[in-house]
């Protein structure tokens, strides 16, 4: 498998691996995303919880309609990276799919509290992103070049000049 086959693979298994925890049963209540915006805004300061607040009123009890559409997008990026769609064309909107998880859902992993000790998954879920992105950016037609120290450790035919 090449390099770019398993990031791709790599790509799909954590987006719909996301889905299979996203849509748990607790996850799917009615009032279950109103809740977690609640808890995250919890010893943070004053204008986080005030935000969370605001986003759970306007959810209200639609939350099961909001993660099931978070679920669905969550699919569409990775099974369309692992198809062979570009990923250039998605990784703004799966940016700010992780950044809104990391705001929302996370509370920044706490680290407002003064407490907070893990910024939680949302920065690594970018990194990997961006890693994805760097892995299956390659111009068509590319050729690979190999680097001095690469070249260093090639065995060479007996008798060929170095």
């Amino acid at each position: 498998m090449t390099g770019e086959r398993r990031a791709r693979a790599a790509w799909a298994l954590l987006w719909v691996g996301s889905v299979a925890l996203l849509l748990q049963r607790a996850n799917l209540a009615g009032g279950a995303l109103r809740g977690v915006l609640a808890a995250a805004g919890s010893g943070q300061p004053g204008w986080y919880p005030s935000l969370l607040s605001g986003t759970a009123r306007a959810i209200g009890d639609h939350g099961t309609g909001f993660i099931v559409a978070i679920a669905a997008e969550m699919v569409l990026m990775g099974a369309g990276v692992a198809a062979g769609w570009k990923l250039q064309s998605l990784l703004g909107v799966v940016t700010a799919l992780a950044a809104m998880v990391w705001v929302f859902g996370e509370g920044f992993g706490g680290i407002l509290t003064g407490a907070g000790t893990d910024p939680n998954t949302g920065p690594l879920l970018v990194l990997v992103l961006v890693v994805a992105g760097l892995t299956l950016h390659r111009p068509q037609g590319a050729a690979t070049t190999r680097t001095a120290p690469e070249a260093a450790f090639t065995p060479r035919p007996v008798g060929e000049p170095v």
